[in-house]
């Protein structure tokens, strides 16, 4: 009895439920779709209602497909998509939908936030980064101006992974990791007063719910939760994690100097650091780690794995992803020397711009050096190369560091693309056996809220588990340096052409 973990992922476009020993190993999962509505222009919204029976629907299932019943669980926790505007009324109901991390209506406010005065340095030094479209603190900044009713309808501000503990436990808690992304001063780990002052916003401190640690204890199991979902009433429930930072933690990178990569919707880089020192460049930005004390420096891209999936369904009218169609492509690509012969590809193709290495809204991904002799295949890996170009180009502005480097996300799956990644970077890179990393974070948090590990690294150590070490072929490692070169050349002159095609688009 109690020998299990259950960790929940809630992406942005799936939900998932993972049974985990205490061991580490996945047990059973069950995933299900998190529907996205879009509903005219730059919109990115979810049914905040949808998203919990979705929750409920997995919990079910898993603890079904593994066997168990609800008294087999020790503990649970959930890791979800990050910032974005999560709002709950005095009932705990819904104030309209979630806005999500990559909604783009609040672009305008972003850049006239960061146009203040003396702003641009005040993101840095305090929240650690530039506010975007999607951020939270912009969200609240453009529903405040636009939408006061909506503020004023709210008792409380959640992430998504807050939004659904909340709905288990019926205890309203935010988390450091998804707070620290634009909420927290981080020199102090307390909420951004002096910030939301400046920004005209000075109620949104009223909404923040209690913090609670990420592997500390934020609540148990109510009765209602525990008949909707098959769990016990009582069972334990930790803080959890935004689902990056728990990929991280699920992967291994518990230790000062870790990197981690995660190949998923965001290409996104972090390294764990002892101390909050931001002098990055602007496009990086700091989150708190899941261990007490420790910080991650994030550069993270608007648009990873669906560059990908955009150019095999451009090429090849792939509009689902096929993983036996991808691998059999794979073996031919591997043929064509680095560089695609001359074809450049950049992978900026989300429709909030980029953030990471360099901050533009209007950026846009674009094929460069076509030519009539050019094959759908160059053109394929010109994608996979851009992919790993630009994880490059994040880690060269992020800095070194000198511990282990772990991949995360859907994209690790791949072995001809992470060996890509490794001969592009010129690193060891450890790939998880799990493929449920986030979730892998969730469990963790759990554990230690529940006191089967003592603290993070502790559970890191019991669960974590690495299936396979890619070695970097230096030979090659020095033609995509070269390529690189490329690449980062070419970039400045495309900024004219992406605010002259916005405005132009912005008139059509």
């Amino acid at each position: 009895m109690n020998e299990y973990l259950i960790g929940i992922d809630a992406g942005t476009s799936r939900v998932k439920a993972v049974v985990f020993d205490r061991e580490g190993a996945e047990v059973a999962s069950f995933a299900a779709d998190n529907k996205v509505y879009n509903p005219g222009g730059n919109r990115s919204e979810q049914d905040m209602r949808e998203l919990w029976q979705v929750v409920c629907r997995c919990i079910r299932r898993v603890l079904e497909d593994a066997k168990l019943t609800g008294v087999d669980i020790a503990g649970i926790g959930v890791s979800g998509q990050g910032e974005g505007l999560w709002l709950v009324d005095g009932d705990g109901e819904p104030v309209g939908m979630a806005r999500l991390w990559n909604d783009g209506r609040a672009i305008e406010t972003a850049l006239s936030m960061r146009g203040l005065p003396g702003m641009e340095r005040t993101f840095n030094l305090m929240i650690g980064g530039q506010p975007k479209s999607g951020t939270t603190i912009s969200q609240v900044v453009h529903a405040a101006r636009t939408e006061p009713e909506l503020m004023k309808k709210a008792q409380y501000i959640f992430f998504c992974k807050d939004y659904i503990r909340y709905k288990l436990t019926d205890e309203p808690h935010m988390e450091p990791s998804d707070a620290s992304t634009s909420l927290l001063d981080l020199s102090t780990m307390s909420p951004a007063t002096a910030l939301f002052e400046e920004l005209g916003v000075s109620e949104l401190a009223r909404l923040m719910p209690p913090i609670v640690p990420s592997c500390g204890l934020a609540g148990t199991i109510s009765k209602e939760a525990a008949e909707l979902t098959g769990l016990l009433e009582g069972t334990p429930v930790g803080g959890g994690m935004l689902d990056l930072i728990s990929a991280a933690a699920g992967a291994g990178a518990v230790n000062e100097g870790d990197i981690c990569i995660t190949m998923g919707t965001t290409l996104m880089h972090q390294i764990v650091m002892s101390e909050y020192a931001p002098t990055h460049p602007m496009s990086m930005s700091w989150e708190a780690h899941c261990t007490p004390g420790l910080f991650s420096r994030l550069a993270g891209t608007m648009a990873g794995t669906p560059n990908l999936n955009w150019a095999l369904a451009v090429l090849y009218g792939q509009t689902e992803f096929d993983a036996g169609f991808v691998g059999a492509l794979e073996e031919p690509l591997g043929k064509i020397p680095i560089g695609s012969k001359g074809v450049l590809f950049h992978p900026y193709t989300s429709v909030s711009g980029e953030r990471a290495p360099f901050i533009n809204e209007n950026a846009c991904g674009q094929f460069s050096g076509l030519k009539s002799t050019t094959t759908r295949e160059q053109m394929l890996r010109a994608v996979y190369e851009g992919i790993v170009l630009s994880s490059y180009d994040c880690l060269a502005d992020l800095g070194d560091a000198p511990g282990k480097v772990f991949l995360s996300g859907g994209g690790a799956h791949s072995g001809f693309w992470v060996q890509m990644l490794s001969d592009c970077l010129g690193r060891e890179l450890s790939v998880s056996s799990d493929r449920e990393l986030s979730a892998k974070g969730a469990a963790l948090a759990a554990g230690v809220a529940c006191g089967m590990f003592a603290d993070p690294l502790s559970a890191s150590r019991g669960l974590s588990r690495i299936k396979a070490v890619y070695m970097p072929d230096m030979e090659r490692h020095g033609r995509y340096m070269e390529l690189y070169k490329l690449y980062r050349d070419v970039r400045p002159n495309m900024y004219g052409y992406w605010d002259a095609r916005a405005s132009y688009v912005k008139n059509d």
